[in-house]
């Protein structure tokens, strides 16, 4: 999906970061514990960083008093 979401369809890739940012992602693979393996915290920084590019980007274009 993030993937998807970068090349093809930016908003499924703005999904991903509010999913990733709101809560944890898990993978589908067991750690040696037997609870499952998650995203790790660098995902979560980069989700902030794409999330706050994004609100900037949407700031600048519809928000901000005289833009253009």
């Amino acid at each position: 999906m993030v993937v998807a979401g970068f090349c093809c369809f930016p908003p499924l890739l703005l999904a991903v970061c509010i999913v990733l940012v709101t809560g944890d992602v898990y993978y589908n693979k067991l750690r040696k514990d037997g609870t499952l393996k998650k995203w790790s915290i660098a995902n979560k920084i980069l989700a902030w960083l794409v999330l706050a590019w994004n609100l900037y980007i949407i700031y600048e274009v519809f928000v901000r008093p005289g833009g253009n």
